[in-house]
């Protein structure tokens, strides 16, 4: 016998890119090219589409994948980054953009408070400097958590890095 179906009209603005139910069954991921991604809880019916939207992309967002533990997201698309969202949060707790090691925005001059940008860099690799550290070239087309939450896999063009990454536990980072 067929159940009964629960749509939510008008979630995106834009087609959906990608869906995927966290590890506990009890959210749902979805992505778009509105440039957003939102996490609702299930089931729908009792819920009724509460949840979170993720702002932060400036296009369309390709893919969103949970972490193991279901506590944070990762989200990647055509703006050539990918985002660390921790559940329940709407902004990124962490924004990868650079292809050796992110740099901390020009405007953050103090060593305590890094910014999101500071805390990625690839698995056993040296630091650089800002000229030995382009952005990624292209669209981050898929990202996802790897090896227990504690890095990222990022695949951007023929290339395919892989980040460790840490968030500040101001950045609602535990649990994940």
């Amino acid at each position: 016998m067929p159940q009964e179906q629960h749509t939510i009209a008008a979630l995106h603005n834009g087609a959906i890119c990608r869906a995927e139910f966290s590890p506990d069954g009890q959210r749902l991921a979805t992505c778009s090219s509105d440039q957003t991604a939102h996490c609702l809880r299930l089931p729908v019916a009792r819920h009724q589409g509460d949840g979170v939207t993720c702002t932060g992309h400036t296009g369309r967002v390709s893919d969103v994948s949970f972490s193991s533990q279901g506590g944070r997201m990762v989200t990647s698309g055509d703006d050539r980054t990918a985002r660390v969202w921790v559940a329940g949060r709407a902004e990124p707790a962490l924004v990868l953009d650079h292809v050796e090691r992110n740099l901390p925005p020009v405007q953050q001059a103090s060593a305590s408070s890094p910014g999101p940008h500071a805390s990625a860099s690839p698995t056993g690799g040296a630091r650089h400097g800002p000229s030995d550290n382009p952005s990624f070239a292209g669209e981050v087309i898929g990202a996802q958590f790897f090896h227990n939450d504690r890095l990222l896999l990022l695949g951007c063009g023929t290339a395919v890095g892989l980040y460790g990454y840490a968030l500040q536990q101001n950045s609602g980072g535990g649990g994940g």
